[in-house]
């Protein structure tokens, strides 16, 4: 997703036992909100002392299990606080300028933690920072060929932390770099584009698969992926994603399913994967009341969880593989937006 990784999280992955909590983005001030999550939603952790100052568009967890990341409206545009069994601590001083040129919409931080990237409205579109115990350092060059038009919608390292990729407005929809730290040349694009915006995309666990969601028919495409880039297009899904596909997530930790967020009911829709498309599992039974904005798996597997349209703009799912129990939702709805994790 070095040093300060050892650092941070001791003698590896398997150094960390990652907390069971959901953040989610919420459609008025403090702009997020983070829950505990055990077998269902808990209580709300208190906001963050430094309120955020405009709409959460993407939200990024540490590798150290220390910090989270926000993009979001207004200046400066990203934001980074300390995070503990508490919940928010102190916020990061803000990156040197240049700051991100226009509103946060993605957020990701390398699978190392030594470097953070946002996507943004606003050339360069994807602004990225080297990062450490003591938050922000230089800013690294902007990529030679920058990603489309209008802004990245979303932004995803590959499990090794090599590679880059960005789902965007404007052809081709789906750009790709090597990752130094700093950007490499951009990796050709695919021989098949994404017919319509990028706006969803996501790296299998394994990192030899890549997903992107977007706008047109058949609204998403997997493809192989290498250290040479974009391999062949899998075959599309036997049955369809019926609308506007918005977001893209793997099961964790084996990758054996991969959801996709939409528009048109059921606004979620999962399949197997090995290597390729596979059964799609049997709907929810009760499915989001509405398109379904971003979808994210538990670090474990074992659930999902959506934003979506309508109240009470929240769901999550046991996952089993498949759809299990919708847990409850008590608390008021927390307005339309468009980022979830688990953190």
């Amino acid at each position: 997703m070095g040093g300060l990784l050892g650092f941070w999280r001791g003698t590896g992955a398997g150094a960390v036992s990652r907390q069971r909590r959901l953040a989610t983005s919420i459609g008025y001030s403090p702009y997020i909100r983070v829950f505990a999550f055990d077998d269902g939603f808990g209580t709300a952790f208190l906001d963050p002392m430094t309120p955020l100052p405009g709409a959460v568009f993407g939200i990024a967890y540490h590798p150290s299990d220390l910090t989270v990341a926000v993009a979001h409206n207004n200046a400066p545009h990203v934001s980074v606080y300390a995070w503990s069994e508490s919940g928010f601590g102190v916020k990061y001083a803000d990156p040197s300028v240049p700051l991100p040129a226009g509103g946060g919409r993605s957020v990701a931080f390398s699978p190392s933690g030594d470097d953070v990237v946002i996507g943004h409205a606003g050339t360069p579109f994807i602004s990225a920072y080297a990062f450490s115990e003591s938050g922000f350092g230089v800013k690294y060059a902007d990529p030679s060929v920058l990603p489309g038009n209008l802004a990245a919608n979303r932004v995803a390292f590959s499990p090794s932390g090599r590679d880059l990729a960005v789902a965007h407005p404007g052809t081709p929809c789906l750009t790709a770099y090597p990752w130094g730290p700093g950007f490499g040349p951009k990796y050709a694009d695919p021989v098949t584009l994404p017919t319509d915006e990028g706006m969803g995309v996501a790296f299998s666990p394994s990192g030899n698969t890549l997903a992107v969601a977007f706008a047109s028919a058949p609204h998403v495409h997997a493809y192989a992926w290498s250290e040479a880039g974009f391999g062949i297009k899998h075959a599309d899904p036997f049955v369809a994603i019926p609308g506007t596909g918005l977001d893209v997530a793997f099961s964790p930790p084996a990758g054996g399913a991969l959801a996709v967020a939409h528009d048109g009911s059921p606004y979620i829709s999962a399949y197997s994967w090995e290597s390729g498309f596979g059964t799609r599992y049997a709907d929810p039974s009760t499915p989001p009341p509405g398109a379904c904005l971003a979808a994210a798996f538990s670090f474990s597997g074992t659930e999902l969880a959506v934003k979506h349209f309508n109240f009470p703009n929240i769901a999550a799912y046991s996952w089993g593989p498949g759809f299990g129990t919708k847990y409850p939702y008590a608390t008021t709805g927390i307005s339309s937006s468009t980022a979830i994790a688990f953190i």
